[in-house]
């Protein structure tokens, strides 16, 4: 489902830009950026290499989101793995060595003389 909905998504994002392109066909714009400007260039391949850069920078910072995660899971499932050793390791003890354990810590009742 959620794939089919990025589909759509893209067809919808497609479809802007093609609607763009036919209604501005002439249309130019100036890019001033830091290290360079740009003159005339066409206002559709404006903004797609803009969508374009955002694109990749989601995508960086997505990547890096799930390198932490996968980090994150791969740790807990070390800490689970730890916690199940260790509730075998209790499971197993004998039941008469903690009945005893319990008639120790019990005080001891007196009977009839």
């Amino acid at each position: 489902m959620a794939r089919m909905f990025g589909y759509f998504l893209l067809l919808v994002l497609v479809l802007m830009i093609v609607t763009v392109a036919i209604r501005n066909p002439a249309t130019t714009v100036d890019v001033d950026l830091y290290f360079g400007k740009f003159i005339d260039v066409p206002l559709v391949q404006a903004l797609f290499v803009a969508f374009l850069l955002g694109s990749l920078m989601t995508f960086l910072s997505l990547v890096g989101n799930t390198i932490r995660l996968k980090f994150s899971i791969r740790k807990l499932t070390g800490r689970i793995r730890e916690y199940e050793q260790e509730l075998t390791a209790i499971r197993n003890i004998p039941v008469e060595e903690s009945a005893r354990r319990e008639e120790e810590s019990s005080p001891a009742v007196a009977g009839p003389e």
